[in-house]
């Protein structure tokens, strides 16, 4: 999907920050997506493979490394692989009763 950017906006749900930026809520402003985020545009926050974010905290965004990056799958923020905790830093606890 993409977004037509218009003048006039009818409403404050019809704004949002540009492609390839991000709303910083605490700033209340439009930032540049950082390392590990793919921002389309209108809000719309991604987290890349191999990155992990919770979905607590989407802006704090960790590096997956370690001997199976896969843990962190990328997509929205809280996204991990099967079996992983989503609000642990990085993917990297396993579900209660799994081992890595």
């Amino acid at each position: 999907a993409s977004w037509a950017v218009v003048q006039g906006a009818a409403s404050a749900a019809m704004c949002g920050c540009a492609e390839g930026s991000r709303l910083d809520t605490r700033a209340a402003a439009c930032i540049e997506c950082e390392e590990g985020m793919r921002c389309p545009g209108m809000g719309e926050l991604f987290i890349e493979p191999k990155y992990h974010a919770t979905s607590d905290d989407p802006a704090s965004v960790f590096r997956c490394f370690g001997s199976d990056p896969e843990r962190c799958p990328g997509g929205l923020p809280g996204t991990c692989a099967a079996g992983r905790v989503a609000s642990s830093p990085s993917c990297a606890r396993c579900a209660d009763g799994l081992v890595a």
